[in-house]
C-alpha cells in the first residue's frame, strides 16, 4: 500500500404572542456590572469535517536510530516518532531505504553499487539523484509537479547560513531551486558525537506539496545514509572519504 496513491422544529412549542407582550421586561444589569463582564474568549474556527489534513512533515525534525537497520523521524529525541525508516542491504531484494508511517510506504530510495546514483520513488513518481561533481559534489534531480511542469532541484554541499541555522555539523547539504537559487530544504549531521542522533532536516518552503516534501525528505535521508556509509568506510580504512563516490 502506498500512502500517496491517490434541529428539530419548535413551532409547536411557541408561546402565545399576547402573553409575551404582557410579560414584564427583564431589567438590564447596572452599567457597572455589565462593563465588568470579560469579553468572550476568541474561538478559533474549526474546518469542516474532511476539509483539513495535517501535514506529514514538520518544518524541522531530527533523524534517530531506533534499532538494528531502523531509523525514526521525530521532532526531538524524546518525542514520539511520526515516521519510520527501514534500511536494507543490496541482497534483500528490497529498496535500500523504505520510509513508512507504520501501515503504508511513503517513499523509497535505492542505491547502486559502485555509483553515486540513487533511485527515488514517491507513489507513482520516480526520479534519480546522481552526483555531477567530485570535489564539490552536488546531486541534481528533475521533479514533475502536479500540473505536469518540470523543474530541476539540486542538493549542494554547503556551510552557509541555512546549514548553520540547524546547529549541527559545520557542513551539510542544502536543496536549491536551480531556476532561481532559492533554498527550499537543508540537512546536516550532529555537531558532535551522538549515539542515537543521525541528523537534522529542515523544510523551508511549505508551498510545493506533500509529494514534493516526501521527495525532498527521502533524498535527504538517502544522502545522510550515504554520508554515514562513507564515513564508516573512511574510519575503517583510516582515510577521509567524500560523499560523492
Amino acid at each position: 500500500m502506498n500512502a500517496f496513491q491517490d434541529n428539530k422544529s419548535s413551532m409547536g412549542n411557541e408561546k402565545n404572542p399576547q402573553a409575551l407582550s404582557q410579560a414584564q421586561p427583564l431589567n438590564p444589569p447596572p452599567y457597572s456590572e455589565a462593563s465588568q463582564q470579560p469579553p468572550p474568549p476568541f474561538q478559533q474556527p474549526h474546518p469542516a469535517p474532511g476539509s483539513y489534513r495535517p501535514q506529514i512533515f514538520p518544518p524541522l525534525f531530527g533523524v534517530y536510530t531506533s534499532g538494528y537497520k531502523h531509523l525514526s523521524l521525530a521532532l526531538h529525541k524524546d518525542s514520539p516518532p511520526f515516521l519510520s525508516l527501514e534500511t536494507h542491504s543490496g541482497f534483500s531484494g528490497k529498496p535500500s531505504m523504505i520510509l513508512n508511517n507504520g501501515t503504508a510506504t511513503l517513499a523509497t530510495a535505492d542505491f547502486h553499487s559502485l555509483s553515486s546514483k540513487i533511485d527515488l520513488s514517491v507513489g507513482n513518481f520516480n526520479c534519480v539523484l546522481q552526483s555531477d561533481g567530485l570535489f564539490t559534489p552536488s546531486y541534481p534531480f528533475e521533479y514533475t509537479h502536479d500540473d505536469g511542469s518540470r523543474e530541476v532541484f539540486e542538493w549542494k554541499r554547503s556551510h552557509g547560513r541555512e546549514i548553520q541555522s540547524l546547529n549541527g555539523a559545520y557542513h551539510g547539504y542544502k536543496l536549491v531551486r536551480v531556476k532561481n537559487g532559492q533554498v527550499v530544504a537543508a540537512w546536516t549531521r550532529p555537531g558532535g558525537w551522538s549515539h542515537d542522533k543521525v541528523g537534522k532536516i529542515a523544510l523551508m518552503d511549505r508551498g510545493l506539496g506533500e509529494r514534493w516534501e516526501a521527495t525532498a525528505v527521502i533524498g535527504a535521508l538517502a544522502l545522510l545514509e550515504k554520508d554515514r556509509q562513507h564515513r564508516t568506510a573512511g574510519a575503517s580504512s583510516g582515510t577521509a572519504v567524500v560523499i560523492s563516490s
